[in-house]
């Protein structure tokens, strides 16, 4: 799944109000990007903030690591280690009843999107401006270049 996918997708259940909880399966996902984990900490923003949650299943040690470094384990709800969670038992039937996206996003909008995945993430952890301030600086210059032309 891609970042503009999944929170296109939460941001339809806010607006519809059917969104208590929302369980992302990292199970096929071998490692993550910056964005995507960016996207997933602006997602469980608004979730909280309207006491929903975000739950992490599937996750191999690589992608917990990740989450884990970027301290994004303090506003995400991650399965244990052994992979149990309270979803464990109704994972393969979400799973069959999946469907593929194969949507896009334009240059202007996928460059914002991932600014704004940035931005959170330094949001979630001081300690993540050092990780990401120079890409900030690129990716604010490359949104500004877009508005203006």
């Amino acid at each position: 799944m891609s970042s503009p996918r999944l929170k296109e997708y939460v941001e339809g259940c806010l607006e519809s109000g059917t969104c208590e909880a929302v369980v992302v399966d990292l199970d096929t996902c071998p490692a993550m990007d910056s964005t995507f984990m960016g996207t997933l900490a602006g997602l469980a923003g608004r979730l909280m903030e309207r006491e929903g949650r975000l739950a992490i299943v599937g996750l191999s040690d690589r992608n917990r690591d990740s989450l884990v470094d970027l301290g994004l384990d303090a506003i995400l709800e991650m399965e244990n280690e052994d992979g149990a969670s309270e979803w464990s038992n109704d994972l393969e039937a979400i799973r069959n009843g999946l469907k593929d996206w194969d949507g896009a996003r334009d240059g202007a909008a996928a460059a914002e999107e991932v600014l704004e995945a940035h931005r959170k993430l330094c949001e979630v952890d001081d300690r993540n401006h050092k990780k990401f301030d120079a890409v900030l600086d690129v990716l604010e210059k490359e949104v500004s270049a877009r508005q203006a032309g």
